[in-house]
């Protein structure tokens, strides 16, 4: 039989505004969008390299190492805005039935962790996911 897990979690408010999807391949972050396609937020347009700098940071001294054994993941954060914090939200599968959100996941084939991309909604109603 199936072995189910229920997981709990502490209940906070987030701000839709700054959850992020980041995409890991063979150990390194390639990827971040929003989590939130269906809202373009302008603030977050202004803030791009603060945006991807903090997840990189989170990335490379919470996690990479410690998930170091999955080799390519899919991870949800939080960056609380008042003082920069990331908070991990869950962690997916790579590929599958994760949905990749603004991206395609053909898109991600020529995407580098020396450099990695970040996409946010930057038109009133632009993309949902599975589109």
């Amino acid at each position: 039989p199936e072995q189910v897990t229920l997981a709990l979690r502490k209940w906070f408010d987030l701000r839709s505004s700054l959850e992020f999807r980041c995409f890991v391949r063979e150990g390194g972050l390639i990827a971040v969008c929003q989590r939130d396609c269906s809202a373009k937020y302008d603030f977050l347009l202004e803030i791009q390299p603060l945006i991807l700098e903090t997840l990189k940071t989170f990335f490379s001294q919470e996690m990479q190492e410690k998930m170091a054994h999955l080799k390519s993941f899919v991870f949800d954060a939080y960056i609380r805005q008042s003082d920069w914090r990331v908070f991990l939200i869950d962690v997916n599968p790579y590929g599958g039935l994760t949905q990749p959100l603004l991206f395609q996941w053909p898109d991600f084939q020529d995407l580098s962790p020396d450099e990695p991309e970040l996409r946010l909604v930057s038109e009133a109603a632009s993309m949902r996911p599975g589109e």
